[in-house]
């Protein structure tokens, strides 16, 4: 609290923690620029195997967030700030939603694969 107006309600981030959040956009755009390739642009056999990992990766970072949010939406219920407790909420559904569906559209496209 050494700026003026700066109260114990304003939150604070370290550097790793942004790090850790340039690191996850830089994730999250790569690996969509991987099921891009694969979808779009590759037109090898290695098609479906691009897609398939671009996908997986997506989800599993896609829930790294909805987690994160998640534990920001149940910090910020625990000290009474309605509206950071539901736009965290609101963004964690988001993001498990985006999991959920990349992570299904990888396991469909695997087991397509399979069967031909």
């Amino acid at each position: 609290m050494d700026r003026p107006g700066a109260s114990a309600w304003d939150r604070t981030y370290t550097r790793p923690v942004a790090l850790v959040r340039i690191a996850v956009v830089v994730i999250l755009v790569l690996s969509g620029l991987v099921v891009f390739y694969g979808l779009i642009l590759d037109r090898s056999g290695q098609n479906i195997a691009f897609t398939v990992a671009g996908l997986v990766v997506v989800g599993i970072t896609m829930a790294f967030v909805a987690a994160w949010f998640l534990r920001r939406a149940l910090t910020d219920a625990r000290w009474g700030r309605s509206g950071g407790a539901l736009l965290g909420a609101l963004a964690g559904g988001i993001f498990a939603i985006g999991a959920a569906g990349s992570l299904a559209a990888a396991s469909v496209f695997a087991v397509l694969t399979r069967l031909t």
